[in-house]
């Protein structure tokens, strides 16, 4: 809840994939304010290459860095829908042929045409939001997963659980 989790990947360029998760926000960041959930590049360095956020709307943005195009980032895609708190929320993201999409609760949510592939994708940092995360999922695929694992249907089954979610 709130720290985070790393998951080594140690790929150089990524030319298509699909980043998706299960997300059970506890609290969204103050006004104004965003928190990364997801965070990639080098963290040895640091070097930051990937980034999807959530604002205290609930409201998701996803964008990553390409060195094929002129070494910046992608214009990135925000969410026309939120996560809702204390629920189980599917979130995936994709990127290639298709561009960069964000998908909610398996509804596409916001897309861009830009198709650059994902570069120096080491490492993922998950977590930072304070919230329960399950059946995350890197693939070298863009195609959305739309069935919902056991996991969506997940309530608390301590008393800790239970007082963090109200």
């Amino acid at each position: 809840l709130g720290g985070y989790a790393v998951w080594h990947v140690g790929r150089q360029d990524v030319f298509h994939g699909r980043l998706s998760f299960f997300c059970l926000p506890l609290s969204l960041p103050p006004e104004g304010q965003s928190q990364e959930l997801v965070w990639g590049g080098d963290i040895a360095k640091p070097y930051q290459t990937l980034s999807l956020t959530v604002d205290h709307r609930g409201v998701v943005a996803f964008n990553y860095f390409s060195w094929q195009k002129k070494q910046t980032w992608l214009a990135g895609v925000t969410t026309h829908a939120a996560l809702k708190l204390s629920r189980w929320n599917h979130i995936a993201v994709t990127w290639g042929e298709q561009g960069q999409r964000v998908y909610l609760n398996g509804r596409l949510s916001g897309s861009n045409p830009e198709r650059y592939p994902l570069s120096w994708l080491f490492d993922l940092r998950l977590g930072g939001l304070p919230c329960y995360l399950d059946a995350v999922e890197l693939a070298d695929t863009e195609q959305p997963c739309v069935t919902p694992p056991v996991t969506a249907r997940w309530r608390p089954t301590n008393p800790m659980q239970q007082d963090l979610m109200g």
